[in-house]
């Protein structure tokens, strides 16, 4: 196997986005964050990166991997072929994630000032492996200016209109489809089984015996606030 895999982060590697993933846990560190963000925003979305990878504290080990992505990154390797991770996410992020799953030669990410996404990304690629001589894995429209670069593009989990732009772009096409949401997928998400202990928002209404229009109005909006938050 002659070409590297090179391989996304958001979307394809992980089944989350990193830039929500540190967004919210820096948010939840620190109230000034936000702020800082937006402030941070005003410099690049690179550096805002670089702010939330230093302010957030990513435990990457419960990140939600993809693990049939993974299993093709392994079987690659597996056949001698070398593989590298490169992500718009941060420089720092993508060397945790990538200390932590062991299966990449060579990682890279933003650094604070370039944004490694979309023509960015596929400058970065062409010169450091050349043209044509990488394989992609990836799962946006943004990715479409990498694979008309690419040997081969490789799709995860990607709709019909991207599946037909990679075939148009790249030399070989490969789709990956590892989950297809479905409606009780969206029902195990919104986690029924938690709302039960909930209807105990009730219970001082109850032992106070004022069962007015009002309280109970105020006590469904706490239950169903609570169920959302589950």
């Amino acid at each position: 196997m002659g070409d590297i895999l090179v391989v996304d982060l958001d979307g394809t590697l992980l089944r989350s986005d990193m830039l929500y993933e540190s967004f919210w846990s820096a948010a939840g560190r620190d109230w000034r964050s936000p702020v800082r963000s937006a402030l941070a925003l005003a410099q690049g979305k690179a550096a805002l990166k670089r702010y939330l990878a230093g302010a957030a504290r990513i435990d990457v080990t419960t990140l939600p991997y993809d693990p049939e992505v993974i299993a093709y990154i392994e079987r690659w390797r597996a056949e001698g072929g070398k593989t590298a991770l490169v992500t718009a996410s941060d420089q720092a992020i993508a060397d945790a994630i990538g200390a932590h799953l062991g299966i990449f030669d060579d990682i890279h990410g933003s650094d604070g000032t370039e944004n490694l996404k979309g023509q960015r990304k596929a400058a970065f690629l062409i010169k450091r492996y050349g043209e044509r001589a990488y394989s992609y894995m990836g799962d946006s429209t943004a990715d479409v200016a990498v694979w008309a670069h690419a040997k081969r593009a490789i799709t995860v989990n990607a709709d019909a209109a991207l599946r037909n732009a990679a075939e148009s772009a790249a030399e070989e096409t490969e789709h990956l489809a590892t989950h297809s949401p479905t409606a009780r997928s969206y029902l195990k998400a919104l986690r029924p089984h938690q709302w039960m202990k909930n209807i105990l928002v009730f219970l001082p209404m109850l032992t106070s015996h004022v069962l007015e229009g009002t309280t109970f109005v105020m006590s469904l909006l706490a239950f169903i606030s609570f169920s959302l938050v589950a």
